[in-house]
């Protein structure tokens, strides 16, 4: 998927994320929400940034094997909440940029190598070429089902405008 991709499909994965995960009962606070989503967001473009000193595209950083276990590890560690205490914000924060990762890596399926057994060796299931039509359609679909999918909540509106308090900013700088 191009650059232009991985961002629209991770704002609104996003989009999803932040309707979504209050209904999941996880245990994640409301006020670290935004963090996590933010994190989120980040992580959908993450893979393709943090490959350096020449290491190949498509190997270390998009083996999702990583990610999975960290989002493990990192959510057993949360679940006795007195272990963490001060950093259960950092661990969530983290676990949001790996489920970005994740994201990221679904999304590259389409256009070629990923290492899904070997971080060192991937393998091509199908290849869409970026400059296609087929490539727009992918990102654009894409896009529309996770918009589609967040909006299709019943009380996705009325549970994100009841839970921000909108008029707190405004009455602090206009008394």
């Amino acid at each position: 998927m191009t650059l232009d991709g991985h961002i629209k499909t991770g704002l609104a994965a996003s989009i999803l994320l932040l309707v979504k995960l209050p209904e999941a009962d996880l245990g994640i606070s409301a006020s670290i929400l935004p963090y996590v989503v933010f994190a989120f967001a980040i992580g959908n473009i993450g893979p393709d940034f943090t490959e350096f000193g020449g290491m190949r595209h498509r190997t270390h950083t998009h083996y999702p094997w990583y990610y999975v276990g960290f989002i493990s590890v990192a959510y057993q560690l949360l679940l006795p909440l007195e272990f963490v205490g001060e950093y259960a914000t950092f661990i969530w924060i983290l676990i949001g940029y790996s489920a970005g990762c994740l994201t990221h890596i679904v999304c590259d399926i389409p256009y070629g190598k990923i290492p899904y057994l070997l971080p060192n060796r991937p393998v091509t299931l199908c290849r869409i070429p970026f400059d296609s039509v087929l490539n727009r359609v992918v990102e654009h679909t894409v896009v529309a089902v996770l918009i589609v999918v967040a909006l299709a909540s019943p009380d996705a509106a009325v549970y994100f405008f009841q839970s921000q308090d909108l008029s707190a900013p405004f009455l602090a700088v206009h008394p």
